[in-house]
């Protein structure tokens, strides 16, 4: 979900931000680093999403 909202907010519909809340956290390069690296884990152990991310309404 990280993944998804930050790819969201970076492009034009996003707004082009270079770092955006989602719900009390804030996601930025370093966060999607981190999330790559943990989502890649995950999926090599088998695990699936569970949630996905809805971009908020304009």
């Amino acid at each position: 979900m990280i993944l998804d909202a930050y790819d969201w907010a970076t492009s034009s519909a996003g707004g082009a931000k270079g770092a955006v809340m989602l719900g009390d956290e804030m996601i930025d390069e370093a966060s999607r680093k981190m999330a790559l690296v943990v989502s890649a884990k995950g999926r090599a152990a088998g695990m699936k999403r569970t949630q996905t991310f809805t971009p908020p309404e304009a």
